[in-house]
């Protein structure tokens, strides 16, 4: 059953759930501390997402998950990658 893990941010926190079947099945949060306070909110969003996956590393090990979050800056990171393959590639470096 594949998993699922919603992330999302605040000024102060961070937090995660991990969903399976579409029921929430563990929650981890966090306040945010110090400079993390400042971050931009691509930096926080990706602190809960980094939070969430060594939290559950055991049950997301070798496997594919869904990532859900309101935050446009996964498409922005998911793109950026694929033109660095696509330019990589193109030079004949696809590895």
């Amino acid at each position: 059953m594949p998993f699922a893990v919603g992330c999302d941010t605040s000024d102060v926190a961070v937090s995660a759930t991990l969903n399976q079947e579409g029921h929430p099945v563990a929650f981890v949060s966090r306040f945010l501390h110090g400079s993390e306070m400042h971050y931009p909110a691509i930096e926080k969003g990706t602190t809960a997402v980094i939070e969430a996956v060594r939290k559950w590393s055991h049950f997301l090990r070798r496997q594919h998950f869904t990532l859900i979050t309101d935050q446009r800056w996964h498409s922005c990171l998911i793109e950026n990658e694929l033109r660095s393959r696509t330019t990589r590639c193109s030079t004949g470096d696809c590895n």
